[in-house]
């Protein structure tokens, strides 16, 4: 189950507030900072290897990508409030109904956006004063912004997964994934446009990749919390329940002494599959209870969410 308590988190609702407040928003304004070296890196790297066309298409189309790439970043902040409130509350259960609900709505978000921004591409490009009478700058604005545009449900689910965690009181993980994407994406702009010859198509490939991939990542990491807590539940279940079948099998052994006879030999074996029986409806009963964790896990969640 998503929760606090892990290291990397900070608890919003005890302690010092200025303090608690401090140590929470460091790791954001670093963020931050480090998304504009990130914006930097990558405008540097493509002004020394990309042509003049290339360079004037990529800086032309800013505003349209900002327009729409803002847009999904703001709706992924706001569906995070529902989730932080739930965790506030410690209601458990409605944290992973709210981050299965999450994914379900960015899923349907960066289809609409993507729809949205691929049919309406040329129609902006030529809002904001681009011709097919320059071909150069024409064909690179219109490049880029394409894989841009098709590559939005990487930057969608990239900030959503950060936002989530940030509900939590996990401020410190997005920032080190914040910090693994950019340098992946160096990595990427260097391979894809200097090695592979691939000009502002593979500007914008490296960047989409690198937020997926570290989306992929914060997914892993979430999944991986869940997990952690679910097994954890589960062996604390289990190892109460044959405590209790052990008490069980001693308290039949010590009353018929050293001779059981057949008789006494089949009350046991039915008081051992009652105890089995026991832990299975126990550890179902618990389970349930605890919002549907462990098998059912995030699928079951996403399953509600769509019901």
């Amino acid at each position: 189950m998503l929760k606090l308590g892990k290291k990397s988190s900070v608890d919003l609702l005890s302690g010092d507030e200025g303090w608690v407040i401090f140590k929470f928003s460091v790791p954001i304004i670093l963020s931050y900072l480090l998304q504009q070296i990130y914006t930097i890196s990558d405008a540097a790297i493509c002004g020394q290897t990309l042509g003049v066309d290339d360079i004037a298409g990529v800086n032309d189309v800013f505003p349209i990508l900002f327009i729409f790439l803002q847009f999904a970043v703001g709706c992924t902040a706001g569906f995070s409030v529902i989730t932080s409130i739930a965790a506030g509350r410690g209601d458990q259960a409605r944290v992973r109904r709210s981050f299965a609900a999450q994914l379900v709505l960015g899923g349907v978000l960066s289809l609409t956006l993507t729809g949205v921004a691929v049919l309406t591409l040329k129609p902006l490009l030529r809002f904001i004063g681009l011709s097919e009478a320059n071909p150069g700058v024409w064909r690179a604005a219109y490049q880029y912004s394409l894989v841009i545009f098709l590559g939005i449900f990487a930057q969608l689910y990239y900030n959503l997964i950060c936002s989530v965690l940030r509900s939590l009181g996990d401020s410190t993980t997005p920032l080190i994934f914040l910090l693994f994407s950019t340098v992946l994406n160096i990595g990427l702009d260097l391979l894809f446009i200097l090695a592979f010859r691939l000009g502002v198509i593979g500007a914008a490939a490296a960047t989409v990749l690198a937020q997926a991939v570290s989306a992929l990542l914060c997914l892993a990491q979430v999944i991986a919390r869940a997990a952690e807590d679910d097994l954890l539940l589960i062996g604390q279940i289990f190892v109460q329940n044959f405590a209790q079948g052990e008490d069980l099998r001693l308290a039949l052994v010590l009353h018929e002494g050293q001779h059981i006879d057949g008789e006494r030999r089949l009350q046991l074996g039915l008081g051992k599959q009652a105890v089995q029986d026991d832990v299975r409806v126990c550890l179902a009963l618990e389970l349930d209870d605890d919002a549907h964790t462990g098998a059912v896990g995030l699928v079951a969640d996403v399953g509600d969410a769509l019901e």
